[in-house]
């Protein structure tokens, strides 16, 4: 049995993984920087043993989302990088696999023809430029190591309350007649990836120990407008927008192509973003 560990467990994300891979049967362990009966204390991993116990750990711990990083330029350096560098201290030599959770967001602003893993980078804000130097140092140390650089994920259960993710907030205004306030005009395209599609390259990259920088993407764009009018498509109700000006650090247009992991596995998406909308609409209150 593959045992696995994951960190980040009270995050967005890590949750999500965890009960993918227990449904699949994975022998998982959670790690978060509050111990409890059911999470294990994140430093714990920065011992080369318990490092070495695992076939792959999948580090979603992060101290930020892109909107927080703003207002907390520093935490990647002081938080984020000096307990990444602790693991890859202890996974030096060993055989474990380590999977970074990046962002499509360290290419910036990307053109029609979709980003490569081997086009420059451009990240905008602290965020994205902090998974950036933590790539760079990922890559430097010559571990076992996936990197992925995850396009904007849709279609999970989760908090319209947060801020990060567009579309519990605009499923919540068109069913309670909420207002949503947008960044920009609602012309920003970006791509988009159904969780569950996400879930299922993950599975592939930790059972064939696939290495390397990664995009992991539908590889096609959808522009928040479009998002808008297929969740008042779905719901039957209109939505009420303000606008904002559009923040500096957020990506404007997004085009990321999947190329490289679809050769190197078998994986392709396969759920379109209609059905991320329906899905997310099943999760949210």
């Amino acid at each position: 049995m593959t045992r696995l560990a994951i960190t980040g467990g009270r995050g967005r994300l890590a949750p999500l993984v965890a009960q993918y891979f227990e449904g699949a049967g994975t022998e998982v362990h959670r790690f978060s920087r509050r111990e409890d009966s059911e999470y294990r204390d994140l430093t714990r991993l920065t011992d080369p043993a318990v490092f070495s116990a695992y076939d792959a750990v999948i580090h979603c711990a992060w101290s930020t989302v892109p909107f927080t990083a703003e207002k907390h330029p520093q935490s990647g350096e002081e938080q984020d990088l000096p307990l990444l560098r602790s693991f890859l201290q202890a996974a030096s030599g060993g055989n474990t696999l380590l999977v970074f959770l990046s962002t499509g967001a360290v290419y910036g602003n990307t053109g029609e023809t979709p980003a490569t893993e081997s086009c420059p980078t451009a990240p905008l804000g602290h965020y994205a430029r902090a998974k950036r130097a933590a790539e760079h140092l990922v890559e430097e140390s010559g571990i076992r190591a996936a990197i992925l650089r995850i396009s904007n994920l849709l279609g999970e259960k989760s908090d319209p309350t947060r801020p990060q993710g567009i579309l519990p907030r605009l499923i919540q205004a068109a069913r309670h007649g909420e207002t949503v306030t947008l960044w920009g005009d609602g012309h920003a395209t970006k791509d988009y990836l159904h969780c569950q599609d996400f879930l299922a390259a993950l599975r592939i990259i930790v059972e064939q120990q696939v290495t390397g920088m990664l995009n992991v993407a539908a590889g096609e764009s959808v522009s928040l407008r479009e998002l808008i009018r297929m969740v008042e498509d779905q719901t039957g109700r209109s939505i009420c927008l303000t606008h904002e000006p559009h923040f500096p650090w957020d990506v404007s247009f997004s085009r990321l192509s999947n190329r490289k992991l679809c050769d190197a596995t078998r994986w392709r998406p396969q759920l379109p973003i209609p059905q991320a909308v329906a899905d997310c609409l099943a999760h949210t209150s």
